[in-house]
C-alpha cells in the first residue's frame, strides 16, 4: 500500500468520507412538448429524453492532493475490506444509512459544502440530523453510538437513543414528527443549547447541559440527576409546579414564559 492510500484509508477510519453533493435532473419528453422545450431555448439535440428523474452524484474531497490515485475504487475497497460490503458505486453510499435497521452509513455535517460519509462507530466526528425523507435513515434506534461530535437534530421517528451518552453541540427535535421517544437514557451531557419542544421524554440521565436548556411547550419529565445549566432554562407557565431547579448550578437565569400547552398533552 502506498503512502497515500495509507493516508486515505487513516482519514476515512476517523472522520469518514468526505464528499460534497451534485444532482443532475433528466426527465423523458413527449415528442409534443418539444416546441415548449425550444420556447425556453433549450438545445433538444443535447437533451436525452430517455432517462427519467433525480439523480444524485457525489464528488469525493479530500483535504489533501489526491491527484496520483483513483479515491473511488480505494473507498469501495475501503468498504469491503472493513465491512464486507461490495458497492457497485460510491454514490450508493448515502443510500446505506442502514443496515437490518441499525445504523451504517451516516451523512454527517449535512449544512456543509464538504459532507462527510462515516461508519456508523462509536464516536462520530461530525454532525448528525436523522432524517425520514431525505438520505431516509430508515432506522429507530442510534444502537452503538456513543458520542456526537457536533449538533445532533432529531428528524425521524426514534424509538430510542441506543448507546449515545455526549453530544458535543445542540440538540433539537423537528416540529414536523410525531416524536415518540419515552426516554433519551443514557444520556448524560450536552456541551451546547438543549431544545426539548414536541417531545415528551423521560431525561432521568442527563446531568449537564452547556448552554441553554429550552423545556418550554415539552412534556420532558425526571430531571432527576441534571446538576448543571451554563446558560438560561426557558420554561413554560404550566411547568413551574413540575420542575425545581433549586439543587442545579443554573449560570443564567431561569424564564418563565405564558405559553399555551400545546394539544399534544
Amino acid at each position: 500500500m502506498t503512502q497515500i492510500e495509507k493516508t486515505i484509508y487513516k482519514y476515512i477510519d476517523e472522520f469518514g468520507v468526505p464528499f460534497i453533493l451534485m444532482a443532475s435532473f433528466s426527465a423523458e419528453v413527449d415528442q409534443k412538448d418539444l416546441p415548449f422545450l425550444n420556447s425556453l431555448m433549450l438545445d433538444s439535440s443535447i437533451l436525452d429524453w430517455r432517462v427519467i428523474g433525480w439523480e444524485s452524484e457525489i464528488k469525493i474531497s479530500f483535504p489533501f492532493d489526491t491527484e496520483s490515485v483513483d479515491v473511488q475504487p480505494l473507498v469501495s475497497n475501503y468498504v469491503y475490506e472493513t465491512i464486507g460490503i461490495e458497492i457497485p458505486s460510491i454514490r450508493k453510499l448515502p443510500s446505506l444509512a442502514n443496515l437490518d435497521g441499525k445504523p451504517f452509513f451516516l451523512v454527517l455535517n449535512e449544512h456543509e459544502h464538504i459532507k462527510l460519509l462515516s461508519v456508523a462507530k462509536p464516536k462520530l466526528n461530525g454532525s448528525l440530523i436523522t432524517r425520514s425523507g431525505k438520505w431516509n435513515f430508515g432506522f429507530s434506534s442510534l444502537g452503538r453510538i456513543r458520542e456526537i461530535q457536533g449538533d445532533f437534530g432529531v428528524d425521524s421517528v426514534l424509538s430510542d437513543f441506543g448507546s449515545l451518552c455526549l453530544i458535543k453541540g445542540d440538540l433539537w427535535f423537528s416540529n414536523y414528527v410525531e416524536h415518540k421517544l419515552k426516554s433519551l437514557s443514557p444520556l448524560q451531557k450536552i456541551t451546547g443549547n438543549a431544545n426539548f419542544k414536541n417531545l415528551g421524554a423521560s431525561l432521568e440521565s442527563l446531568e449537564y447541559v452547556g448552554g441553554n436548556l429550552n423545556l418550554r411547550k415539552s412534556n420532558v419529565s425526571n430531571l432527576i440527576k441534571l446538576n448543571y445549566v451554563g446558560g438560561n432554562i426557558l420554561l413554560s407557565k404550566y411547568q413551574e409546579s413540575v420542575f425545581n431547579f433549586s439543587n442545579v448550578d443554573v449560570r443564567g437565569k431561569v424564564k418563565v414564559f405564558n405559553d399555551d400547552q400545546p394539544e399534544m398533552f
